[in-house]
């Protein structure tokens, strides 16, 4: 809801820097492996040969495009399979034109129902939302970030026998030569992170994104999935050294557990808290300092900024 908001009131912005779309696919497939094998989806990916292996776009936006049809299609999808497929339509020495699928062979979609499925809270009836939940706004922001990125979307189904969610976007080619792939200079991390880290976050993909970034560093976690369990867990316990924070969540959200958690603390037993925020509106930072908040790092977290920031607020040298 927030972003549908953020895209009406024109609050959000496209980025324009080179990404490997192939490789941003591949990540997407082995991200929601795990949810795909739950339902018995073979999650599979097909991709051009003459694709270019760098675009300039706003990746993170492609992303979330696909991530909503790719959730969608398994979901309503069950003993099957889900395919993402790449075509290149046209392709010059400045610019490409791709087509995206997301096709599965699920329950499908009625005729009359594709006709209004890009409006805002649609879904195809109301047993749709009982058995298998969700606002019917996901496929209304991928139709208007397509549309802010000039592009043509549309969907066929047969009810029964699947359905082909598809949208076509044109890209500005770079020269993979010309693509600043050099590594920075790497931080050297020193010392041992031995304070227990709350995770905040209500979306499962993100957290299990989260959980393995913390496995890895090394750290101690706990996870809970909104602002009033995080409350309510740190009145149980201190035993906390940062909470990472989602901004956006239901039941209570991260800016208003801050506050809560604030209010009932002492500021000699302040917890940090960090902010994870998409960043994508004006003022979002100010929002999170505002709110006391400590920090913040923008989604989607990168593994190393999100290593940077714990060793920022608890690393021991």
């Amino acid at each position: 809801i927030l972003d549908f908001s953020k895209i009406e009131a024109g609050k959000m912005t496209l980025e324009l820097i080179p990404f490997d779309i192939e490789q941003l696919i591949k990540e997407l497939v082995g991200l929601l492996h795990a949810k795909a094998e739950e339902r018995n989806v073979n999650l599979i990916s097909e991709i051009d040969s003459k694709l270019s292996k760098f675009v300039k776009g706003d990746s993170v936006r492609i992303r979330q495009i696909l991530t909503n049809l790719m959730t969608n299609a398994i979901k309503f999808t069950e003993d099957g399979e889900v395919k993402v497929k790449l075509s290149v339509l046209d392709k010059n020495a400045e610019t490409i034109r791709l087509k995206f699928e997301v096709i599965d062979n699920g329950i499908g979609i009625e005729e009359e129902t594709q006709r209004k499925l890009f409006n805002s809270f649609t879904q195809a009836d109301g047993s749709t939302t009982r058995k298998y939940g969700g606002t019917g706004l996901g496929l209304a922001i991928v139709r208007q970030l397509v549309t802010m990125m000039h592009g043509r979307l549309g969907v066929a189904s047969k009810y029964g026998e699947g359905a082909n969610f598809w949208f076509e976007l044109s890209f500005e080619t770079v020269n993979e030569e010309t693509v600043e792939d050099k590594p920075e200079k790497a931080q050297v991390f020193s010392g041992v992170i031995e304070d227990r880290v709350l995770l905040v976050e209500d979306n499962p993909v993100n957290q299990i994104v989260a959980k393995k970034m913390l496995e890895k560093i090394g750290v101690d976690y706990e996870v809970v999935n909104n602002g009033q369990e995080a409350v309510c867990r740190i009145e149980e316990s201190r035993d906390f050294g940062l909470i990472l924070m989602d901004c956006q969540m239901p039941v209570m959200d991260g800016y208003e557990a801050t506050q809560v958690i604030r209010d009932k603390e002492k500021q000699s037993d302040h917890i940090i808290i960090i902010a994870m925020t998409a960043n994508a509106m004006e003022g979002d930072k100010e929002q999170c300092i505002a709110a006391g908040m400590d920090d913040y790092i923008a989604k989607p977290v990168k593994s190393s900024d999100l290593k940077a920031i714990l060793y920022k607020w608890l690393g021991n040298n």
